[in-house]
């Protein structure tokens, strides 16, 4: 059994405090049928992993099915890189992967965002002073 994260296949990238949904291809690459696959991760503290759907009651000797992951770290996780282990469990076989994520901050963009605002009521203000006095 193998265990494929998609978009991207070594990096993947993720908005702190927001859903990011990625496809997880989990493909059965032996000779017999494998049941009840049950999808499960270990991540940081505070981070929210669904799977959609959880729980794979059946897949066939060489086939394969899309499972849809939702990641959302949490809203104060740094920016940086962090390690998330994907395990598939079936009754015949268990199977783990260990994928690199990669956090971008929105608090840089927010303190961006805030910044502007703060430039754009300075400039309204200056204009407001200065031809409110002619």
């Amino acid at each position: 059994m193998t265990l494929t994260l998609y978009p991207g296949v070594y990096h993947h990238e993720v908005t702190a405090g927001k859903d990011n949904l990625f496809s997880l291809e989990v493909r059965n690459t032996s000779n017999v049928a494998l049941t009840n696959i049950r999808l499960s991760a270990g991540a940081p503290k505070g981070w929210l992993i669904q799977f959609i759907p959880e729980v794979i009651d059946s897949l066939s000797a060489s086939s394969l099915q899309t499972v849809v992951v939702n990641i959302r770290p949490r809203i104060t996780a740094t920016k940086g890189y962090y390690d998330l282990s994907v395990t598939a469990e079936a009754n015949e076989i268990t199977k783990a992967a260990n994928i690199q994520i990669e956090v971008k901050s929105v608090l840089f963009w927010m303190w961006v965002g805030i910044g502007v605002a703060v430039v754009a009521v300075v400039v309204f203000v200056f204009i407001y002073i200065r031809f409110n006095k002619q």
